[in-house]
Order: structure tokens, then C-alpha cells, then sequence
């Protein structure tokens, strides 16, 4: 019905092992129940990942610091492939016990999934990525103002259309493409965002891969990181009210700053 407050989000953090999940994602707004699956998408991935890396965080780790870009790539994103498969996999799975047990049909549980694992070494973070529907996930670096996107949105034929999660995407054999690992030198930020602030600040695709832009957005948002925890949601939430002619959608971000 085109309503509003259809985005919802997973942020967990574990400071003494230093890894971080990040999650968004934003309900379709023609799916009147929308609301309710962007919020089982995020909060069953973010917990079916959770509960993978505290059950196997020696061996990830192991994993992650023999990385080698021509001998271990393959078989770290093997292992997130998995992960990050289950996590997509149960955020499918809950929201169709939810439409099962109210009588209704999947698609009106329509959401994108935009997920992020991040572990920090030393001055490098290593990432692990996948994303369903539009919106971005990007890694800013200040210092030679570059971004490494990590992922492609799923952009239709006219503005504002995109591919949701579906029970096929495993399926379809689609779903490696859609992972991303790798090592990051001295990043400033991993951001992640819904298109509800990604299509006024960057328009379309291309706009995505404007080093430009991504270092103006940093320029806001960097004296928001720096604030104090007390004001820091406040003055989130105070910059995410922008005004953007004919951007009027749902609003949502999330992203890990390196100290």
C-alpha cells in the first residue's frame, strides 16, 4: 500500500573477538505485511550468523589469517557461502511460517536482505557480503578517497523496482555470485544502506561508483561517528531527515568505522 517504517535492521557487535554483523533491509511497500518481513529477515539472518560464528570462531579465524588470494579465496567464500546461505535461508524460512500460520502468501512479506560480517586485523578488515534488491554496501577509504562496492543492486526497468527474497535464491544457483570476501586496507567505513538514502545521494548504479559521492556522504556522516555514544543516534537520526525531492522512501544505515 505504499505505507511507511517498512525498513528494519541488525546490528551486533562483539568487541573482545572483534567481529560485527550488520544488517538492513527494506520492505517492499506494495506487500501490505512487509513491515513484518523485513523485520524476520533481520533478526533470523542476524541470529543464525551470530550463533554460526560464536559456535565456530577459532576456525573462521584460522581461515581468514591463511587468506590468500590465489589459494585460499575460494575456500573462505566457500565457508561464508554457507553462513551466509543459512542466514538467507532462515529469514526465508520464518517469514513462511509466518505467512503460513496467518493464511497468507509469501510475496506480501516482500523485503530486500543486505548483509555485512566484518573482522578487524591489525589496520585491515576482512568483509563478508551478500545482498538481495537494491540499496548498496560499500567500503569507503578517506585516505586515496576509494570505494569497493560489494554488490550489484538488483535494479528493474523503471524506478523504484528490484528483486526481494525469495525461496529460490539458493535454488537458482545465483547465490555465489552474490558473495563477496576479501581483505580491506586501512578502511575508513563499511557502510550499508536501503535505497532510501542511496537513490537521493546517488541516483542510479552508476552513481554508486562516484568516489565523489561516497566521500561527500562520508564528510556528513564522519562528525556523527566521532560524536559521543550518548548523542551519536540522535545526530544519526537528525542527518537521515534530509530533505531530496521526490525521495520520500523509508531510511536506513548502518555502518562500522575503523578507529
Amino acid at each position: 500500500v505504499g505505507s511507511f517504517r517498512d525498513d528494519d535492521f541488525f546490528i551486533h557487535s562483539d568487541s573482545v573477538k572483534s567481529w560485527n554483523i550488520l544488517i538492513v533491509a527494506d520492505g517492499a511497500g506494495s506487500a501490505k505485511n512487509s513491515r513484518k518481513g523485513s523485520l524476520l529477515a533481520c533478526s533470523y539472518a542476524g541470529e543464525s550468523i551470530k550463533n554460526r560464528l560464536e559456535k565456530d570462531y577459532d576456525d573462521i579465524c584460522m581461515k581468514i589469517a591463511e587468506y590468500d588470494f590465489e589459494k585460499k579465496e575460494r575456500a573462505l567464500k566457500e565457508n561464508f557461502y554457507y553462513i551466509l546461505g543459512d542466514a538467507f535461508k532462515s529469514a526465508v524460512n520464518a517469514i513462511t511460517q509466518e505467512a503460513k500460520m496467518k493464511g497468507n502468501t509469501f510475496k506480501e512479506y516482500s523485503t530486500t536482505l543486505l548483509i555485512a560480517v566484518c573482522f578487524e586485523f591489525k589496520n585491515k578488515l576482512f568483509i563478508a557480503s551478500a545482498m538481495i534488491g537494491d540499496g548498496a554496501i560499500g567500503v569507503y577509504k578517506k585516505t586515496d578517497k576509494s570505494i569497493n562496492l560489494l554488490g550489484i543492486p538488483d535494479s528493474g526497468e523503471f524506478a523504484g523496482q528490484t528483486r526481494f527474497l525469495d525461496n529460490t535464491l539458493i535454488s537458482d544457483g545465483s547465490f555465489w555470485d552474490r558473495v563477496n570476501v576479501g581483505f580491506y586496507d586501512d578502511p575508513t567505513a563499511l557502510i550499508l544502506m536501503t535505497d532510501g538514502i542511496s537513490d537521493p545521494i546517488f541516483e542510479t548504479d552508476n552513481g554508486l561508483k562516484n568516489v565523489a559521492l561516497w566521500a561527500k556522504l562520508w564528510e556528513e556522516l564522519e562528525p556523527i561517528a566521532a560524536s559521543s555514544s550518548d548523542s551519536r543516534k540522535e545526530n544519526l537520526l537528525e542527518w537521515m531527515s534530509f530533505f531530496s525531492p521526490g525521495h520520500h522512501d523509508d531510511r536506513t544505515i548502518a555502518f562500522y568505522g575503523m578507529k
